[in-house]
Protein backbone atom coordinates (compact mmCIF):
# COMPACT_ATOMS: atom_id res chain seq x y z
CA UNK A 1 0.00 0.00 0.00
CA UNK A 2 1.58 3.36 -1.06
CA UNK A 3 1.65 6.49 1.18
CA UNK A 4 -0.77 8.11 -0.83
CA UNK A 5 -3.29 5.63 -0.52
CA UNK A 6 -2.47 5.54 3.31
CA UNK A 7 -4.04 9.27 3.44
CA UNK A 8 -6.93 8.28 0.73
CA UNK A 9 -7.59 5.92 3.26
CA UNK A 10 -7.83 8.77 6.53
CA UNK A 11 -9.22 11.62 4.93
CA UNK A 12 -12.12 9.02 4.01
CA UNK A 13 -12.57 7.92 7.29
CA UNK A 14 -12.19 11.18 9.09
CA UNK A 15 -14.76 12.41 6.60
CA UNK A 16 -17.35 9.43 7.44
CA UNK A 17 -17.02 10.93 10.91
CA UNK A 18 -16.83 14.65 10.76
CA UNK A 19 -20.15 14.28 7.80
CA UNK A 20 -22.89 12.58 8.95
CA UNK A 21 -24.25 12.99 5.17
CA UNK A 22 -21.18 10.89 4.03
CA UNK A 23 -22.09 7.92 6.42
CA UNK A 24 -25.47 8.12 7.44
CA UNK A 25 -24.93 5.44 10.23
CA UNK A 26 -23.10 8.25 12.42
CA UNK A 27 -25.53 10.38 14.70
CA UNK A 28 -24.21 10.85 18.17
CA UNK A 29 -20.87 10.10 19.93
CA UNK A 30 -22.60 7.04 22.73
CA UNK A 31 -18.99 6.27 24.15
CA UNK A 32 -14.90 7.72 24.29
CA UNK A 33 -12.06 5.00 25.47
CA UNK A 34 -8.78 6.56 25.94
CA UNK A 35 -5.99 3.71 26.58
CA UNK A 36 -2.46 3.68 28.14
CA UNK A 37 0.01 1.40 28.63
CA UNK A 38 3.21 0.37 29.15
CA UNK A 39 5.27 -3.30 28.80
CA UNK A 40 7.73 -5.64 27.35
CA UNK A 41 8.57 -7.01 23.80
CA UNK A 42 10.48 -9.72 22.41
CA UNK A 43 10.79 -9.20 18.28
CA UNK A 44 12.73 -11.26 16.16
CA UNK A 45 13.92 -10.27 12.15
CA UNK A 46 15.35 -11.93 9.44
CA UNK A 47 16.48 -12.08 5.99
CA UNK A 48 18.19 -13.53 3.05
CA UNK A 49 19.56 -13.29 -0.27
CA UNK A 50 20.45 -14.42 -3.25
CA UNK A 51 23.76 -14.55 -6.06
CA UNK A 52 23.12 -15.22 -9.58
CA UNK A 53 23.45 -17.69 -10.50
CA UNK A 54 24.19 -19.14 -7.60
CA UNK A 55 24.16 -19.89 -4.37
CA UNK A 56 20.40 -19.21 -4.13
CA UNK A 57 21.35 -17.85 -0.15
CA UNK A 58 24.40 -15.61 -0.38
CA UNK A 59 24.02 -13.62 2.51
CA UNK A 60 21.53 -14.16 5.94
CA UNK A 61 21.16 -11.84 8.66
CA UNK A 62 19.45 -12.72 11.72
CA UNK A 63 18.31 -10.47 14.90
CA UNK A 64 17.12 -12.58 17.59
CA UNK A 65 15.47 -12.18 21.27
CA UNK A 66 15.25 -8.38 20.94
CA UNK A 67 13.93 -7.23 24.53
CA UNK A 68 12.38 -4.29 24.05
CA UNK A 69 10.81 -1.73 26.31
CA UNK A 70 7.37 0.00 24.91
CA UNK A 71 4.69 2.61 25.65
CA UNK A 72 1.68 2.60 23.96
CA UNK A 73 -1.50 4.80 23.15
CA UNK A 74 -5.21 4.35 21.56
CA UNK A 75 -8.05 5.28 21.25
CA UNK A 76 -11.80 4.77 20.31
CA UNK A 77 -15.13 6.50 19.70
CA UNK A 78 -18.35 4.53 19.31
CA UNK A 79 -21.29 6.16 17.16
CA UNK A 80 -25.09 5.67 17.20
CA UNK A 81 -28.13 6.08 15.21
CA UNK A 82 -31.72 4.87 16.45
CA UNK A 83 -31.64 3.87 12.58
CA UNK A 84 -29.71 1.25 12.49
CA UNK A 85 -29.18 -2.08 14.87
CA UNK A 86 -25.60 -1.92 15.14
CA UNK A 87 -22.86 1.21 15.96
CA UNK A 88 -19.98 2.60 13.95
CA UNK A 89 -16.44 3.02 15.73
CA UNK A 90 -13.13 4.59 15.20
CA UNK A 91 -9.81 3.37 16.48
CA UNK A 92 -6.52 4.70 16.43
CA UNK A 93 -3.53 3.27 17.84
CA UNK A 94 0.37 3.91 18.14
CA UNK A 95 3.20 1.93 20.44
CA UNK A 96 6.97 3.24 20.51
CA UNK A 97 9.67 0.98 22.18
CA UNK A 98 13.54 0.73 22.84
CA UNK A 99 15.56 -2.04 22.41
CA UNK A 100 17.32 -2.82 25.75
CA UNK A 101 19.03 -6.03 23.92
CA UNK A 102 19.53 -8.43 21.54
CA UNK A 103 21.71 -10.60 18.96
CA UNK A 104 22.90 -10.54 15.37
CA UNK A 105 24.52 -12.90 13.30
CA UNK A 106 25.62 -12.54 9.62
CA UNK A 107 26.40 -15.51 7.69
CA UNK A 108 28.00 -15.81 4.32
CA UNK A 109 27.53 -19.02 1.90
CA UNK A 110 29.82 -20.23 -1.07
CA UNK A 111 27.48 -22.79 -2.35
CA UNK A 112 23.41 -23.51 -2.40
CA UNK A 113 21.36 -24.14 0.58
CA UNK A 114 23.89 -22.61 3.22
CA UNK A 115 26.53 -24.92 1.50
CA UNK A 116 30.44 -23.89 2.52
CA UNK A 117 29.79 -20.80 5.17
CA UNK A 118 33.24 -18.63 4.32
CA UNK A 119 32.04 -16.20 7.01
CA UNK A 120 30.24 -15.99 10.30
CA UNK A 121 30.27 -13.04 12.61
CA UNK A 122 27.59 -13.34 15.72
CA UNK A 123 26.95 -9.53 16.94
CA UNK A 124 25.69 -7.20 19.47
CA UNK A 125 21.71 -5.51 18.71
CA UNK A 126 21.02 -3.74 21.99
CA UNK A 127 20.17 -0.75 20.84
CA UNK A 128 17.49 0.76 18.19
CA UNK A 129 13.76 1.57 18.14
CA UNK A 130 10.46 -0.20 17.19
CA UNK A 131 7.47 1.58 16.37
CA UNK A 132 3.93 0.95 15.31
CA UNK A 133 1.06 3.01 14.25
CA UNK A 134 -2.80 1.65 13.41
CA UNK A 135 -6.46 3.38 11.74
CA UNK A 136 -9.30 1.54 11.96
CA UNK A 137 -13.13 2.08 10.84
CA UNK A 138 -15.72 -0.70 11.71
CA UNK A 139 -18.85 -1.63 12.70
CA UNK A 140 -20.22 -2.51 16.24
CA UNK A 141 -23.09 -5.41 17.32
CA UNK A 142 -23.86 -5.70 20.72
CA UNK A 143 -26.09 -9.06 22.00
CA UNK A 144 -29.54 -8.28 23.42
CA UNK A 145 -28.20 -7.27 26.93
CA UNK A 146 -24.75 -6.38 25.56
CA UNK A 147 -22.44 -9.12 27.16
CA UNK A 148 -21.11 -9.85 24.16
CA UNK A 149 -19.58 -7.06 21.27
CA UNK A 150 -18.27 -7.69 17.69
CA UNK A 151 -16.87 -5.10 15.45
CA UNK A 152 -15.62 -6.08 12.09
CA UNK A 153 -13.29 -3.75 10.97
CA UNK A 154 -11.05 -2.17 8.32
CA UNK A 155 -7.86 -0.37 8.66
CA UNK A 156 -3.90 0.80 7.89
CA UNK A 157 -1.20 0.49 9.46
CA UNK A 158 2.70 1.38 9.82
CA UNK A 159 5.35 -0.82 11.28
CA UNK A 160 9.21 0.23 11.62
CA UNK A 161 12.20 -1.44 12.90
CA UNK A 162 15.16 0.36 13.01
CA UNK A 163 17.66 -2.29 14.29
CA UNK A 164 21.54 -2.00 14.80
CA UNK A 165 24.46 -4.62 14.90
CA UNK A 166 27.47 -3.16 17.29
CA UNK A 167 30.01 -5.47 19.44
CA UNK A 168 31.99 -7.28 16.46
CA UNK A 169 32.66 -11.26 17.17
CA UNK A 170 33.77 -12.87 13.83
CA UNK A 171 32.80 -16.70 14.25
CA UNK A 172 33.94 -18.33 10.90
CA UNK A 173 36.58 -16.62 8.32
CA UNK A 174 37.61 -18.54 5.17
CA UNK A 175 38.59 -17.04 2.03
CA UNK A 176 35.79 -15.38 0.19
CA UNK A 177 35.44 -17.80 -2.68
CA UNK A 178 34.25 -14.93 -4.88
CA UNK A 179 37.15 -12.68 -5.11
CA UNK A 180 40.53 -13.09 -5.63
CA UNK A 181 41.23 -9.88 -3.58
CA UNK A 182 42.45 -10.42 0.31
CA UNK A 183 41.01 -7.39 0.96
CA UNK A 184 37.91 -8.98 0.91
CA UNK A 185 38.28 -12.07 3.00
CA UNK A 186 36.44 -11.40 6.42
CA UNK A 187 38.43 -10.19 9.81
CA UNK A 188 39.97 -13.04 11.62
CA UNK A 189 38.20 -14.97 14.12
CA UNK A 190 38.02 -12.90 17.12
CA UNK A 191 36.66 -9.36 18.63
CA UNK A 192 37.07 -6.81 15.50
CA UNK A 193 36.35 -3.20 16.60
CA UNK A 194 33.95 0.10 14.85
CA UNK A 195 31.26 -2.39 13.78
CA UNK A 196 28.24 0.28 14.12
CA UNK A 197 25.86 -0.31 11.26
CA UNK A 198 22.11 -0.27 10.56
CA UNK A 199 18.80 -1.79 9.02
CA UNK A 200 15.73 0.27 9.54
CA UNK A 201 12.71 -1.92 8.04
CA UNK A 202 9.26 -0.57 7.35
CA UNK A 203 6.07 -1.75 6.60
CA UNK A 204 3.05 -0.92 5.21
CA UNK A 205 -0.53 -2.12 4.96
CA UNK A 206 -4.42 -1.78 4.43
CA UNK A 207 -5.93 -4.80 6.69
CA UNK A 208 -9.12 -6.37 7.37
CA UNK A 209 -9.94 -7.84 11.16
CA UNK A 210 -12.36 -8.26 14.34
CA UNK A 211 -12.56 -7.16 17.66
CA UNK A 212 -14.81 -9.14 20.19
CA UNK A 213 -15.63 -8.65 23.96
CA UNK A 214 -17.13 -10.28 26.67
CA UNK A 215 -18.86 -9.26 30.11
CA UNK A 216 -17.62 -11.94 31.83
CA UNK A 217 -19.08 -10.26 35.05
CA UNK A 218 -20.06 -6.90 36.21
CA UNK A 219 -16.36 -5.10 36.43
CA UNK A 220 -14.25 -8.14 34.42
CA UNK A 221 -14.31 -8.21 30.62
CA UNK A 222 -12.40 -9.99 28.17
CA UNK A 223 -11.41 -8.98 25.10
CA UNK A 224 -9.69 -10.06 21.66
CA UNK A 225 -8.87 -8.88 18.07
CA UNK A 226 -7.47 -10.56 14.67
CA UNK A 227 -6.10 -8.65 11.91
CA UNK A 228 -5.28 -9.71 8.30
CA UNK A 229 -2.89 -8.08 6.77
CA UNK A 230 -2.92 -9.15 2.46
CA UNK A 231 -0.81 -7.38 -0.08
CA UNK A 232 1.49 -5.24 2.54
CA UNK A 233 4.24 -3.46 1.23
CA UNK A 234 8.25 -3.64 2.97
CA UNK A 235 11.22 -1.41 2.26
CA UNK A 236 14.14 -0.95 4.18
CA UNK A 237 17.42 0.45 4.18
CA UNK A 238 20.78 -0.35 5.95
CA UNK A 239 24.04 1.52 6.23
CA UNK A 240 27.30 -1.43 6.38
CA UNK A 241 29.57 1.04 8.43
CA UNK A 242 32.83 -0.43 7.69
CA UNK A 243 32.20 -1.30 3.93
CA UNK A 244 33.98 0.38 2.53
CA UNK A 245 33.55 -0.06 -0.90
CA UNK A 246 29.86 0.42 -0.06
CA UNK A 247 28.21 4.54 -0.53
CA UNK A 248 27.11 5.77 3.51
CA UNK A 249 24.91 6.30 4.55
CA UNK A 250 22.60 4.36 2.21
CA UNK A 251 24.30 1.35 1.74
CA UNK A 252 21.89 -1.23 0.22
CA UNK A 253 18.22 -1.30 0.00
CA UNK A 254 14.94 -3.63 0.42
CA UNK A 255 12.15 -3.46 -1.29
CA UNK A 256 8.92 -6.32 -1.71
CA UNK A 257 5.60 -5.83 -2.54
CA UNK A 258 4.83 -9.37 -2.18
CA UNK A 259 4.02 -9.52 2.04
CA UNK A 260 1.80 -10.11 4.31
CA UNK A 261 0.86 -10.32 8.07
CA UNK A 262 -1.06 -11.20 10.65
CA UNK A 263 -1.82 -10.05 14.21
CA UNK A 264 -3.55 -11.28 17.60
CA UNK A 265 -4.69 -9.54 20.91
CA UNK A 266 -6.22 -10.99 23.72
CA UNK A 267 -6.11 -9.48 27.37
CA UNK A 268 -8.62 -8.38 30.10
CA UNK A 269 -10.16 -5.27 31.74
CA UNK A 270 -11.24 -4.99 35.34
CA UNK A 271 -13.37 -1.75 36.52
CA UNK A 272 -11.90 -0.08 39.09
CA UNK A 273 -14.71 2.92 39.93
CA UNK A 274 -14.20 4.89 36.44
CA UNK A 275 -10.84 3.48 35.40
CA UNK A 276 -10.06 0.13 33.93
CA UNK A 277 -7.40 -1.88 34.06
CA UNK A 278 -5.59 -3.57 31.41
CA UNK A 279 -3.69 -7.01 31.03
CA UNK A 280 -2.64 -7.28 27.22
CA UNK A 281 -1.14 -9.92 25.09
CA UNK A 282 -0.13 -9.44 21.67
CA UNK A 283 1.67 -11.39 18.89
CA UNK A 284 2.11 -10.32 15.29
CA UNK A 285 3.80 -12.26 12.58
CA UNK A 286 4.43 -11.34 9.44
CA UNK A 287 6.76 -12.19 5.77
CA UNK A 288 7.81 -11.06 2.75
CA UNK A 289 9.58 -12.65 -0.11
CA UNK A 290 10.28 -12.09 -4.21
CA UNK A 291 11.42 -9.11 -3.23
CA UNK A 292 14.61 -6.90 -4.83
CA UNK A 293 18.39 -5.80 -2.94
CA UNK A 294 19.82 -3.15 -4.38
CA UNK A 295 23.32 -2.20 -3.28
CA UNK A 296 24.78 1.37 -3.88
CA UNK A 297 28.99 1.24 -4.31
CA UNK A 298 31.20 4.32 -3.52
CA UNK A 299 31.53 5.29 -6.95
CA UNK A 300 28.08 5.74 -7.44
CA UNK A 301 27.22 2.30 -9.14
CA UNK A 302 24.77 -0.18 -8.05
CA UNK A 303 23.67 -3.67 -8.47
CA UNK A 304 20.18 -5.96 -8.25
CA UNK A 305 20.09 -9.27 -6.91
CA UNK A 306 16.89 -11.35 -5.26
CA UNK A 307 15.62 -10.53 -1.90
CA UNK A 308 14.48 -14.00 -1.37
CA UNK A 309 12.46 -13.58 2.10
CA UNK A 310 12.06 -11.54 5.31
CA UNK A 311 10.78 -12.82 8.70
CA UNK A 312 8.98 -10.47 11.70
CA UNK A 313 7.77 -12.29 14.56
CA UNK A 314 6.93 -10.28 17.57
CA UNK A 315 5.62 -10.79 20.86
CA UNK A 316 4.28 -8.48 23.51
CA UNK A 317 2.56 -7.92 27.08
CA UNK A 318 0.81 -4.83 28.90
CA UNK A 319 -0.31 -3.13 31.33
CA UNK A 320 -2.28 0.13 32.13
CA UNK A 321 -5.22 1.93 32.10
CA UNK A 322 -8.29 3.05 29.89
CA UNK A 323 -10.49 5.57 30.86
CA UNK A 324 -13.99 6.05 29.52
CA UNK A 325 -16.01 9.07 29.22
Amino acid sequence: MTTRSFQAFCVLVGASVLFPGFAQAVDRVEGLEIELNAGSRVDQLDWNIARDPSPNILSELTWSDLEIYEVSAGARVVMVNDRFPFATTLKAFGSYGEIQSGDNQDSDYGTNDRGDEWSRSNNGADRGEVSDFSLAWGLVFNTKGGRFTLSPLVGVSLHQQNLTIRDGFQTISEDNPFSSNSADNPPPVGPFSDLDSTYDAEWRSAWVGCDLGYQLTSRLELHGSVEYHPKARYEAEANWNLRADYAHPRSFAHDSDSADGFAGKFGGTFELRKVLINLDLKYQKWQADDGVDITYYWDGTTAATKLNEVNWESTSVSAGVTLRF
